[in-house]
């Protein structure tokens, strides 16, 4: 939420001194918004269920989708991280 409001502000005031932003800098703005989209929905997924015995929860367990390796939790942690990274970056080049 705070990276949300920071981000908000500085376009905001971006706006109010009547400034344009650059091509590379939207496509970056756009690209943090996507993987924020992603890494929401990846974390919305259930990976496990805590109620269960270990059998149960192994058995709940998501299938891999990214080269038959990694699983939809892994997918968030890469997702959210990407974009922590692209929403700082895209803070800093808007100063």
């Amino acid at each position: 939420i705070d990276m949300a409001i920071v981000i908000i502000h500085h376009i905001a005031y971006k706006i109010s001194d009547g400034i344009r932003m650059k091509l590379w800098e939207l496509t970056l703005g756009l690209f943090t918004i996507i993987m924020i989209l992603l890494s929401l929905y990846f974390y919305q997924l259930p990976t496990i269920k805590n109620s269960g015995s270990q059998e149960e929860s192994a058995k709940y367990n998501s299938e891999c989708i990214l080269f038959n390796f990694f699983d939809t939790h892994d997918l968030w942690h890469f997702c959210s991280s990407t974009w922590m990274f692209t929403g700082t970056l895209f803070v800093w080049v808007l100063n």
